[in-house]
């Protein structure tokens, strides 16, 4: 699978690259559950782009135009997942 922690994107509604992050992340880093996410995703005020695979991912920037949010938090939470994926690998 795929490091999808944060990946740069080129964002046609901010017309440039940000960062782009999964919904999952983008819950976690607001402090909201992943229901408000798609809320504001239908409503047009988060931007998104759709993968191949069908996996959306956030772009960072609309998010923090949304939410007042720490990007120092994105960091954390792709060092906490790093950590949990390698234990798991090496518990195979």
């Amino acid at each position: 699978m795929a490091n999808l922690m944060c990946v740069p994107r080129f964002c046609d509604r901010c017309n440039k690259h940000q960062k782009f992050l999964p919904i999952h992340f983008a819950a976690a880093v607001t402090g909201c559950n992943r229901c408000s996410v798609y809320r504001w995703m239908k409503h047009g005020w988060l931007h998104c782009i759709e993968l191949p695979s069908g996996r959306r991912l956030i772009c960072a920037q609309s998010l923090m135009d949304v939410h007042e949010i720490d990007l120092s938090l994105l960091t954390n939470l792709a060092e906490a997942s790093r950590v949990r994926r390698h234990a798991r690998w090496h518990q195979d």
